[in-house]
């Protein structure tokens, strides 16, 4: 089943389509056109919910962008630049003067009791990402939805990168100007529209 699950990437399953799949099929020696019979259905749906309460296969729940009723068709990313010299300087007085004296870091800082690091920014992008799709509701639609944000090593020009599901192009650049770039310590960022993709963060 596990290796079923990995041929069929990068479409994502129900219990149901999963029962249906050609990949599942193929390892019961079937045919696209055959079905699993009564019994061995019974037994992959049993193995699927043990593997699934025993956490080796995760039950999530996405947002489908292209519902007509959450309306998110568009997909972009936001590659964030974080200005690490004023991270470990904000870090480096905080260590030598106290938390609660920023006196001596020019510029935005993070507030007390926050390390000064790349994951508490990616934490705030997250919480402020969540406010900003409140209030720029679109009666009762979401202009926007984050489906994945990573901290990424090894790149040069960027430190953080954001996917996001989105009504259209406008309230990605306005995203990017009202949130993104408000966070202490972000040095640039570049938004890229995504024309076609494949992977889990879009069924």
């Amino acid at each position: 089943m596990l290796n079923a699950l990995a041929a069929e990437f990068p479409k994502l399953h129900s219990e149901q389509s999963l029962l249906d799949c050609a990949s599942l099929l193929a390892a019961y020696d079937k045919t696209p056109s055959e079905k699993l019979t009564d019994n061995e259905r019974r037994a992959v749906a049993k193995v699927l919910r043990r593997l699934v309460e025993d956490g080796g296969v995760r039950e999530t729940l996405w947002l489908n962008g292209r519902d007509p009723r959450v309306n998110l068709e568009n997909a972009g990313l936001v590659a964030v630049a974080v200005d690490i010299a004023t991270l470990r300087q904000e870090e480096w007085i905080r260590t030598n003067s106290g938390d609660h004296n920023h006196s001596a870091h020019q510029g935005p800082s993070l507030a007390p009791g926050q390390p000064a690091t790349q994951e508490t920014i990616m934490d705030l992008i997250i919480e402020r990402t969540k406010e900003w799709s409140e209030v720029n509701r679109l009666d009762s639609r979401l202009p926007l939805a984050l489906t994945n944000i990573a901290i990424v090593h090894g790149a040069v020009d960027y430190d953080i990168l954001i996917n996001l599901s989105f009504v259209d192009q406008e309230y990605l650049l306005k995203y990017a100007r009202e949130v993104v770039q408000r966070i202490p310590h972000v040095r640039a960022t570049q938004t890229m529209l995504l024309s076609s993709e494949s992977g889990f963060s879009r069924p």
